[in-house]
C-alpha cells in the first residue's frame, strides 16, 4: 500500500508540468492583450510640379488609412493635427497652418504627445509621380526611415500609398491583416494553426507533430489508468502489475514532456519569426541610444518598446 501511495504521489508531476506551461501561456497572453501602441501622426504631403494641394490631400488620407490599417500605431486624426498646427505655427512665428521645420514637427509632436510623425512630399519628375516618406522620432529627434516610390500616373496613388506604408512599417498587405497576438494564441491551442494563419507551411509539420503527440500522450494516458487500476484490484503478482503500472506513469510523464515541448516549440517560433508577418517585438525591444540634448550635452537613453 505504500508503494501505491508513493507511485500516486510521483503521478502529479506531469500535472505540475502542465500547470506551469499554462501558467506560462497566460503570462504571455496579458503581455500581449496589453500591448501599447505608439501614437503617430501623419502630416499633410508638401507637393509640388503638377501636383495639386487636392491631390496632396487626397495623398496623405490614403497614406493615414494605410498606416490604420497595419494596426501597429494609434493614429492621431486629421482635426488634432490641423488645430495643433495652427496653435505651433503662431509660436514659430510663420504662417497659419504651416510646420515645415524639423523643429516645428518636433514640438507639434510632443503637443500631439506622439512618439513618431510621418513627415512625407508628392513631386513630379521625368514623367513620373514620386512620393517620399519620413518617420521621425520625436524622443530621439531623428529620422528612423524613409521611403520612396513612384508612379507613372496619379491614378496609382492609392496603391503608392499602402506601398510606401508597407516599405516604412514592413506590413505586408498580401497579410489579410495577420494579427501578431492571433498568431500566439491559435499556436497555443492548436501547434501549426497560428503558422498556417500567417500563411506558413511548416504549420502542417507542427500539427502532424501535435497530433502525433497528442494521440500518444492520450494511449498513455489511459494505459496508465488501465496499469493503476489493474494494481489497484490485484489480489497477486503485485510486483509484476506494480512494475506494469509504475512503466506506465513514466511513459506518460514522458509523452507530456514531448507533448508540451511542441506546444513550445510552435509558439517560440511564431513569437521569435513572426516580426517577418508583421512588423512588431516579441514582447520588448530593448534598445540604447546617444542623443544631444539643446545644450549639446551627450546623453544615454535607455528604452524598452512594448
Amino acid at each position: 500500500m505504500k508503494i501505491f501511495k508513493k507511485m500516486l504521489a510521483h503521478s502529479y508531476e506531469p500535472k505540475r508540468i502542465l500547470i506551469f506551461f499554462l501558467c506560462f501561456l497566460s503570462v504571455t497572453f496579458s503581455i500581449n492583450a496589453q500591448e501599447i501602441k505608439k501614437r503617430i501622426a501623419v502630416m499633410p504631403f508638401d507637393f509640388s510640379g503638377a501636383i495639386t494641394k487636392d491631390e496632396a490631400k487626397y495623398l496623405t488620407e490614403k497614406v493615414r488609412s494605410a498606416l490604420i490599417q497595419t494596426r501597429q500605431y494609434e493614429v492621431i486624426s486629421n482635426d488634432q493635427i490641423e488645430t495643433m498646427m495652427q496653435v505651433e505655427a503662431k509660436k514659430q512665428g510663420v504662417g497659419p497652418g504651416s510646420c515645415s521645420t524639423e523643429q516645428c514637427i518636433i514640438d507639434l509632436g510632443n503637443a500631439l504627445e506622439c512618439e513618431k510623425m510621418l513627415v512625407g512630399s508628392a513631386g513630379e519628375a521625368f514623367g513620373e509621380y514620386s512620393i517620399n516618406a519620413k518617420v521621425l522620432d520625436v524622443v530621439l529627434q531623428q529620422y528612423e526611415n524613409a521611403a520612396d516610390v513612384s508612379v507613372a500616373s496619379k491614378n496609382d496613388f492609392p496603391k503608392a500609398a499602402k506601398d510606401v506604408v508597407a516599405k516604412l512599417t514592413g506590413e505586408s498587405y498580401d497579410s489579410g491583416g495577420i494579427s501578431y497576438t492571433g498568431m500566439i494564441w491559435r499556436n497555443a491551442l492548436a501547434p501549426g494553426w497560428g503558422h498556417l494563419y500567417a500563411g506558413q507551411k511548416r504549420g502542417y509539420v507542427y500539427m502532424g507533430l501535435f497530433a502525433a503527440t497528442g494521440g500518444a500522450f492520450l494511449w498513455s494516458h489511459l494505459n496508465y489508468t488501465s496499469k493503476k487500476e489493474e494494481y489497484s484490484k490485484a489480489e497477486s503478482d503485485f510486483d509484476a502489475k506494480y512494475d506494469a503500472a509504475d512503466g506506465a506513469h513514466i511513459l506518460r510523464g514522458y509523452m507530456s514532456y514531448a507533448l508540451i515541448s511542441v506546444i513550445t516549440a510552435a509558439v517560440t517560433d511564431i513569437a521569435i519569426t513572426g516580426g517577418s508577418y508583421k512588423n512588431q517585438t516579441f514582447f520588448y525591444k530593448p534598445s540604447i541610444n546617444f542623443y544631444s540634448n539643446k545644450r549639446g550635452h551627450q546623453l544615454l537613453m535607455l528604452s524598452v518598446e512594448f
